[in-house]
């Protein structure tokens, strides 16, 4: 007797697009729907509905981590409880958390919003010299019937021509 049949019903889209939608992996979506990998997939080419709700739990996630990373990127506050004891009493106040830009969080943004416009950039300067084909340098034809004068025990000199 094999597994039980698995049927995509609104409740298990609704499920698969609520794991998604936290982050889950397709693997770890299975599991969750208590389903082999394989069998996730089969559905998900199956059934539009099935794999359109596991795409709108992704993007969801997508757009949340968007909106998170561009709070970094501006800076952001948030309130949070701190607890004192002052003379044995308990005492609770509400303060306000501010957290600055965060330069990371802002090339993150840009780089992936505006890529024409931000990409990440190396520049990249050869300088010296190559050989050609023959073995001969350039730079040797041209210093080809000059001389090097040198002026006592240093390696420095002046060419002669």
């Amino acid at each position: 007797m094999g597994r039980p049949s698995f049927e995509i019903t609104p409740e298990v889209c609704a499920k698969a697009e609520e794991l998604a939608s936290k982050g889950f992996t397709l693997a770890e979506i299975a599991k969750g729907l208590g389903v082999h990998y394989d069998t996730l997939n089969e559905k998900r080419k199956e059934f539009s509905e099935f794999s359109d709700a596991i795409e709108g739990g992704k993007r969801l996630a997508g757009s949340f981590l968007a909106n998170k990373l561009f709070e970094r990127g501006k800076g952001c506050s948030h309130i949070e409880e701190k607890v004192f004891i002052y003379n044995g009493e308990i005492i609770r106040t509400e303060i306000t958390k501010y957290y600055p830009p965060e330069t990371t969080a802002i090339m993150h943004w840009l780089t992936n919003r505006d890529p024409e416009n931000w990409k990440n950039k190396q520049a990249h300067e050869h300088s010296g010299f190559i050989e050609n084909n023959g073995g001969v340098s350039r730079a040797n034809q041209i210093l080809e019937g000059f001389t090097i004068q040198r002026s006592g025990n240093t390696d420095e000199g002046t060419l002669q021509g």
